[in-house]
Formats: structure tokens, sequence, C-alpha cells
């Protein structure tokens, strides 16, 4: 996958590294974007299939 065709991310500033989301049942790709102190960056994409409702624990 390429992120400039097609991709529209939302952008999450996060120094903790945990995040909460919800999403529908469906395929969804999820990208993360890490960038460290010296700027070196990176980016992992993720294919999510969510079947149905989870319930929160």
């Amino acid at each position: 996958m390429r992120l400039n065709q097609g991709f529209k991310a939302s952008i999450i500033i996060d120094k903790d590294g945990k995040q909460r989301f919800k999403f529908k049942a469906g395929t969804h790709q999820v990208a993360v974007k890490v960038v460290d102190n010296e700027g070196l960056e990176s980016v992992e994409v993720v294919k999510l299939k969510v079947n149905g409702v989870v319930a929160a624990g």
C-alpha cells in the first residue's frame, strides 16, 4: 500500500504509546508512524479485520 494513494490519516500525537479507537465491523488498514528524537522515522501498515462488537472488559 502506498500511503499517498487514498490514505486518509487521523493524526494522533501520542507520547505514551497507548491508543484506543472503536472500529466498525469490516476491514481496516491501520498505519503507525514513529519518529525518534533524532528525526528518524518509520511507518508500519497493518490490515485489521473486525468481525463485530467487542465488549469492554
